[in-house]
């Protein structure tokens, strides 16, 4: 991907939904941030207050928009919302168990697991299709020159193509890549772009650390 000169991209996952941690698998669903979620996105805005942002963008799903909200409110600016930052599209594995809750799910997760680039469940789709379609997606905001400073709030998946596509990593290393909420991830653009990873929460909320921390 072509890199932008002084450019930075803050990219964060959304805070905690009421199905993280059950082993219930999301996807394109759209169930609302839990309290800690909450609390994370008012974190997030606590250690971008001093930031001066141009953009914020988010996936249409409803936990990343509340997640951004109090960003947005606090810098004064509209959250953008795209169709095509959305998490994977897992088909008929979402809203299941990937657990013994579940067996013929845990078997479908199981598959995905072996292959996380080409597998795909049924009426799902697989990380190559949606790594077509975030690419898309970031040529568009990258391609807004006036920017010096976007927030994206996005998905596990989906963070997972644009911090590696930033990054100009290897796209088998894409996959494996683990963004977690606790983290906000800042790219800085340039022929060699650089990472660094912000905690958010807890007593370094605010701290920096090089590279990016899994």
């Amino acid at each position: 991907m072509q890199h932008r000169k002084n450019l930075r991209v803050l990219v964060a996952r959304h805070g905690q939904s009421v199905w993280n941690g059950t082993n219930r698998i999301s996807g394109q669903l759209d169930p609302d941030l839990s309290q800690k979620g909450l609390r994370q996105s008012r974190a997030l805005a606590r250690v971008l207050r001093k930031e001066r942002l141009d953009e914020i963008y988010t996936s249409t799903l409803r936990r990343t928009v509340t997640t951004a909200q109090p960003t947005a409110d606090m810098h004064g600016l509209k959250i953008r919302s795209y169709e095509a930052l959305k998490e994977i599209d897992f088909g008929e594995l979402q809203g299941r168990y990937r657990d013994q809750r579940d067996p013929a799910a845990m078997r479908m997760w199981q598959l995905r697991e072996q292959d996380k680039l080409h597998y795909h469940p049924p009426a799902g789709e697989s990380f190559v299709q949606l790594e077509n379609r975030v690419i898309a997606c970031l040529r568009e905001i990258l391609a807004i020159r006036s920017q010096r400073l976007i927030l994206i709030v996005g998905h596990r998946s989906t963070n997972r193509v644009i911090i590696g596509a930033l990054m100009g990593w290897p796209r088998e290393r894409w996959a494996a890549i683990n963004p977690r909420a606790r983290y906000l991830c800042e790219i800085t653009q340039s022929d060699s772009p650089s990472i660094c990873s912000i905690a958010l929460t807890g007593e370094t909320a605010g701290t920096r650390h090089a590279g990016f921390c899994m």
